[in-house]
């Protein structure tokens, strides 16, 4: 067979197929091999750790129930008793208060680990959220206002000083002409313009001490030179004040009073 497959690619013709005899002679050549027996092993000596050693049961690779089930159920999970139509409970690995013991212990780890899957904005919560947003918008307002008020102020104080440049130049030149000086312009000698505006420095305050923050004593809020890091820093205070103590009243469980902080992301 390969001397005809040599010669047919010589010449350049297509290989035949070999007779089915020799395709016989072929398996059979191949049937008669005969594998090698696989050599007898020891299997391995098992070594369970001692943690191992204090289990009761092997832990599976995977759940019988998922996580969102476990959660949301796990408060529920009680010992069979008689009452519930059984003929005979057995405790085979432990004793029934161990068991006990073991179930109490494992649903309060779960409390202080798990998350509430299911928990809810109470009114509680909703309540103080408007309440933020209302004040946190009037806040703004006020700053809004106050920056508007004072570039209005500081407009008019360009526009006087100004005008007094201009009329104590016209003075000027009204007595080197020998010339009455013109008519003072109104506003120039008001008095009160002429007060110091009082500068209050806000690092220098101690912002527990203030009374009312909408006025730190010369119409100033305390709030006047907030930025957006400053508003978003101030919300995110807020609103993880509100999350830790809403949690206590939504979650309604004396077991449950903090929030892990693995858990802020949910």
């Amino acid at each position: 067979m390969t001397k005809r497959k040599k010669e047919a690619e010589v010449k350049g013709e297509p290989v035949p197929d070999p007779p089915e005899e020799e395709m016989e002679d072929d398996d059979d050549e191949e049937e008669d091999i005969e594998e090698p027996e696989p050599v007898e092993q020891e299997p391995p000596t098992v070594e369970l750790s001692d943690e191992e050693k204090k289990r009761w049961w092997s832990k599976q690779a995977v759940s019988d129930l998922t996580m969102y089930v476990v959660n949301t159920t796990f408060q529920k999970y009680s010992l069979p008793v008689k009452e519930e139509g059984f003929d005979e409970l057995r405790y085979p690995w432990q004793k029934e208060d161990k068991v006990k013991e073991y179930l109490k212990a494992w649903v309060q780890d779960r409390k202080l680990t798990s998350r509430v899957e299911d928990l809810q904005p109470g009114e509680w919560f909703l309540a103080r959220q408007k309440e933020w947003q209302k004040a946190l918008a009037a806040w703004h307002a006020k700053q809004s206002s106050w920056k508007a008020s004072e570039s209005k102020k500081q407009l008019e104080a360009n526009q006087r000083e100004q005008k007094r440049k201009v009329y104590e130049a016209q003075v000027l030149e009204a007595q080197k002409e020998g010339k009455e000086p013109p008519a003072k312009p109104e506003g120039l000698d008001d008095q009160s313009l002429k007060e110091p505006v009082v500068k209050i420095d806000v690092e220098l305050i101690d912002v527990f001490s203030i009374e009312d923050i909408f006025d730190l004593g010369n119409g100033e809020p305390l709030f006047a030179n907030f930025q957006f890091e400053d508003w978003s820093m101030l919300s995110l205070r807020f609103e993880l004040h509100l999350l830790s103590h809403a949690f206590r009243k939504d979650a309604n469980d004396a077991d449950r009073v903090l929030v892990p902080l693995d858990h802020l992301p949910f």
